[in-house]
């Protein structure tokens, strides 16, 4: 019996699984991937050397700690890690060639190559626009999932929409008796003439799911309705979607 194929570093086994399998149509063969490629290394400087010589090259994401979730449970912290990250529609050799590059940086400068991951390319609409609440809470795991620390505090925003401006003034004060007092009201109606209260708030991971049952009872409760979800404090919040102070 054949051992499977180690699809980190088999590029043809990749590709045959992402690709040839019946249930890909010809469309998905044919849209923006990103491709990742990991190396590690205790040395946080070696990692931090080589981001800056790549930079404008490639994509990057340097992670000075990274959790790793063992299978009993226990949570330990891994080396340094710097994901290269190539987007585009690259085929099996041209990923080859840039695989065989980061292994060779890898064995000159004393890292560890772990080889290559392939996603979906997501547009940045997707990755900072509002999440509906079920996408924020997948956007969680797998925050998760790379290693973000479970007992660091995430900014949570929230945005409650409303039918008219007394029933904005309805779910603020709400909002506030429940013990929500950093708000954020907006008194021009959106596109579909609604008008939007954003929640600020902060916790832990494990605490999303908890602040979106409260926040969305008291919201309907008061005929509004929690309709998405951010990581973002005010001030980024303002940043990302252009919001001038003067339009509050």
């Amino acid at each position: 019996m054949q051992p499977e194929p180690d699809l980190n570093f088999d590029i043809d086994a990749l590709f045959a699984h992402m690709f040839d399998s019946d249930m890909r149509d010809e469309e998905e063969k044919n849209e923006v991937h990103d491709w990742i490629f990991t190396l590690r290394c205790q040395d946080l400087s070696k990692l931090e050397e080589l981001a800056d010589e790549l930079e404008g090259e490639f994509g990057l994401l340097l992670q000075e700690e990274v959790e790793t979730h063992e299978v009993d449970g226990s949570v330990t912290m891994g080396d340094p890690l710097l994901s290269v990250i190539q987007r585009g529609k690259l085929t099996a050799d041209e990923v080859k060639q840039i695989a065989q590059r980061m292994q060779k940086i890898a064995d000159e400068r004393g890292l560890v190559y772990e080889g290559v991951d392939c996603y979906e390319a997501i547009d940045e609409e997707e990755i900072y626009g509002w999440l509906s609440p079920e996408d924020a809470l997948w956007r969680l795991k797998h925050m998760a999932d790379i290693g973000h620390p479970e007992d660091e505090a995430l900014p949570y925003v929230f945005l409650v929409l409303t039918p008219d401006l007394d029933t904005t003034t309805k779910v603020s004060a709400a909002l506030m008796i429940s013990g929500y007092n950093d708000l954020e009201l907006f008194n021009e109606p959106d596109e579909n003439n609604e008008y939007a209260v954003c929640v600020f708030t902060s916790g832990l991971m494990d605490e999303l799911g908890g602040f979106i049952e409260s926040i969305g009872s008291v919201a309907e409760s008061a005929d509004a309705r929690l309709e998405a979800i951010q990581f973002y404090d005010r001030e980024t919040l303002h940043e990302v979607f252009g919001i001038d102070d003067e339009e509050e």
